[in-house]
């Protein structure tokens, strides 16, 4: 439920809450445990991939990656991009976001995530990805910038529908 904040939390969802709550979950250490538990490797990796944030569609799309020389000056691993495509999404003009990360064998995962009625799932399936209406991903050969230019794209024109209804 990402805490509450997408659409398919429904009633369902908070009256289990409510039943773990009353047995005896201890809600402030899961999300401590979950969103604010970085290892210094994470935390530097984080640092490397804001500092590539870009803005496009005049502030609507956001872009960031994340390369193979970041994990390895870094110490951090694949498994500590999780959920680190999110950061950008605190811009308050960011409807949709994509996190770039250049894997070990030279291809490019492509993350994406939209807080609007931008389909990402639709994106990442026109390259062999998959995924959800609001979170997808997808497996990319090519440069970065390749990569990149691609989503941009894509993603130029699903604002351009959105804006055309």
């Amino acid at each position: 439920t990402g805490w509450f904040q997408f659409s398919n939390t429904d009633s369902r969802v908070y009256r289990s809450c409510a039943e773990l709550i009353e047995a005896g979950i201890n809600t402030t250490q899961i999300y401590h445990d979950l969103y604010q538990n970085f290892s210094h490797q994470q935390f530097n990796l984080m640092i490397a991939m804001l500092n590539t944030l870009e803005l496009h569609l005049n502030g609507r799309f956001a872009t960031q990656h994340i390369l193979q020389a970041d994990f390895e000056r870094t110490g951090a691993a694949l498994k500590d991009t999780e959920n680190l495509i999110n950061e950008c999404r605190r811009v308050s003009t960011v409807e949709a976001a994509a996190l770039f990360v250049q894997l070990p064998d030279g291809r490019i995962k492509c993350s994406l995530r939209s807080r609007s009625d931008i389909d990402v799932r639709k994106i990442a399936a026109k390259f062999g990805g998959g995924g959800h209406t609001t979170a997808a991903g997808v497996h990319l050969s090519g440069s970065l910038q390749d990569a990149k230019q691609l989503i941009l794209g894509e993603m130029e024109e699903q604002f351009k529908q959105l804006d055309n209804k």
